[in-house]
């Protein structure tokens, strides 16, 4: 924040340094209007305004920002609300782990402990595994299928 105000103390400089040395008048003409007036006054009136244009779109922007801010943490106060009232709704011990889902299959049709639950069980004319080269009936295979001339 203190090198954007010496930067711009030192740019100030440099204009107020451009008006002394240009001081002779210049006409103005804008539509109809014409006025007679130094570069020096028109050099400070641009830089005027051209700070006031960075001012105010500064500070809409910092409007802006500190709306969604506020909209923000309105929104994640009522998530942490609904997930509060969710968590009491339903409370769960600690330690206790989720069972795994059955889809209604009989307990003795789960597999036991240690068993490798990655493992598709085998298809028709395959062996089973994941991704096994057996699991796919002629008509889903990648490759064609060329007759045979011993048939």
């Amino acid at each position: 924040m203190q090198l954007l105000l010496v930067l711009a103390l030192i740019f100030a400089s440099f204009v107020a340094l451009f008006a002394l040395q240009n001081a002779q008048t210049v006409p103005i003409r804008f539509f109809t209007w014409e006025r007679e007036t130094s570069i020096a006054v028109i050099a400070l009136a641009a830089a005027a305004v051209g700070a006031l244009s960075a001012t105010l779109a500064g500070t809409v922007r910092q409007l802006a920002m500190g709306l969604r801010q506020r909209q923000l943490k309105h929104e994640l106060a009522r998530a942490q609300r609904a997930l509060e009232a969710k968590e009491s709704e339903s409370p769960k011990p600690k330690g206790d782990k989720q069972a795994p889902q059955t889809d209604g299959a009989p307990p003795s049709a789960l597999p036991g402990p240690g068993a490798n639950v990655t493992e598709t069980p085998p298809t028709e004319g395959g062996t089973g595994g994941p991704e096994s080269p057996n699991d796919h009936t002629p008509a889903e295979r990648s490759e064609p299928q060329t007759p045979t001339r011993g048939d």
